[in-house]
């Protein structure tokens, strides 16, 4: 952790660590460099400097096929010892809390010298037959989107400006999950790095010379990017039409909590579409009034997955799917919504205070770098428009005295030129030296849910 001045904050630059692992009874002592750094170990993770590190392993860890050797390195004696102590499942729910209490253990037993670092671990379900006895039969996906959950659970609190994964341990599905997952959280991280006058996330990816006996191995930095955007996944899982959850035919006794948890979605989706456009009023508007428990939603997917798994002669199945670019979605906007209300406070009969909203311009920036500049000029002709005017109450069109024709629904082309301020559709205060924005409808828009409903379908088009 290190102090760094920005301004007149003080920022505490912080390093997140995410390692998978497969099966610790093949791994071997060997020499690991970093840099200008070397360990004697039996895993590479322990030669980055990080403030959290979080190990993601496989259910089928407490299932490993064990094949007795000379000389056991430190993980293979660590994780026989915590077998010993494994009982007999029934389901895979035990399965999977077995595997929870193995990998807890033997991660506070590999990280026994490193006091000052936060520790924690993620299970997933394994896919095929890693291990000796079990295979395991779910979707893809769906692990995809238990990974990326159970990561914001472990990391919604803290900020960090670095984001490492060491990919060296990974087997079977995790190198690829834990890359993606780790670059997902970096964009997670972008909404949070506002509130630190940071304006970028540093991502690295690492993975260690292939295994020789007696050779010392490099930790190889395989991929670096510094996260500036929210682009590229706000744009790609708001166009598709997967549900966030799907169940198999035989899954009947989850069918209407499925529904429930897929009309969130959709409000999610129409809360994010005010972010992709610059719609900083609308999305003031849809935060505000928004008060679905997102983190709820998150944690139920958890459950409904583990509740779903049967267990039949060694075999582990489930018929949910969870789509990961919807699972995203939930998260980015559980951030925005958080950081919105923060920003943006509403008043009562006059909307928005105007400075509050200009604020969100960065925000915009995360989406779109020329957002930012669009959202700023349109406020500032607004504040010159009113620079001589003491008191003012009326819609952008009589405050600029323009002669527009009175429509029923926005024009999107409109909209978009002038960040969501479309004259006739936008209702300004001034007083006491103050001035607000308010959306206008033959009345100024309140957060009652009538109100918001008119937003919706008409100021930004839903029907």
């Amino acid at each position: 952790m290190v102090k760094e001045d920005i301004g007149n904050k003080e920022f505490m630059k912080k390093t997140l660590l995410i390692a998978p692992i497969g099966d610790p009874t093949r791994y071997k002592e060997v020499r690991y460099k970093l840099k200008d750094r070397q360990i004697d170990n039996c895993v590479s993770f322990l030669t980055h400097h990080a403030d959290h590190v979080i190990i993601v392993g496989l259910s089928s860890i407490i299932d490993p096929e064990i094949k007795e050797i000379k000389e056991e390195s430190k993980c293979m004696k660590i994780i026989k010892e915590i077998l010993s102590n494994v009982s007999p499942v029934s389901s895979y729910k035990e399965f999977h809390d077995s595997s929870e209490v193995a990998l807890k253990e033997f991660t506070e037993k590999i990280y026994q010298e490193y006091k000052n670092i936060k520790k924690d671990f993620i299970i997933l379900p394994a896919l095929g037959k890693p291990g000796k006895n079990y295979l395991f039969k779910f979707e893809p996906a769906t692990i995809s989107s238990l990974l990326l959950i159970q990561l914001y659970n472990k990391v919604k609190n803290d900020f960090y400006d670095r984001i490492i994964v060491d990919l060296t341990h990974g087997i079977n599905y995790l190198p690829a999950v834990c890359y993606i997952a780790t670059l997902q959280i970096a964009q997670i991280m972008l909404i949070r790095a506002l509130r630190n006058n940071v304006s970028q996330i540093r991502f690295e990816a690492y993975n260690s010379d292939p295994f020789k006996e007696g050779e010392e191995l490099n930790i190889n930095l395989t991929s670096e990017r510094k996260i500036q955007t929210l682009a590229d996944n706000l744009i790609e899982f708001l166009a598709s039409k997967q549900s966030l959850i799907r169940r198999g035919k035989d899954i009947k006794e989850v069918a209407k909590i499925i529904d429930e948890i897929n009309t969130v979605k959709g409000e999610v989706e129409s809360l994010l579409e005010s972010l992709e456009y610059p719609y900083p009023l609308a999305l003031s508007y849809l935060c505000n009034s928004f008060n679905l428990n997102l983190e709820g939603v998150l944690n139920n997917l958890i459950t409904i997955f583990l509740d779903s798994v049967k267990y039949e002669n060694n075999v582990f199945s489930s018929e949910i799917h969870i789509d990961p670019g919807k699972t995203f979605l939930l998260i980015l906007a559980n951030e925005i919504v958080n950081y919105v209300k923060e920003i943006v406070k509403p008043y009562e009969g006059k909307g928005f205070e105007l400075d509050t909203i200009e604020n969100l311009a960065n925000l915009y920036k995360l989406v779109i770098p020329s957002y930012k500049y669009l959202i700023k000029h349109e406020i500032s002709k607004i504040k010159e428009k009113l620079n001589n005017i003491d008191c003012f109450k009326g819609t952008l069109k009589e405050l600029f005295k323009e002669e527009l024709k009175e429509v029923e629904k926005v024009d999107k082309r409109i909209m978009i030129a002038h960040a969501g301020l479309q004259k006739q559709f936008v209702y300004v205060t001034k007083e006491y030296g103050k001035i607000y924005l308010a959306y206008y409808y033959g009345k100024v828009l309140e957060l009652k849910d009538e109100d918001v409903k008119i937003i919706k379908d008409i100021i930004l088009e839903k029907n």
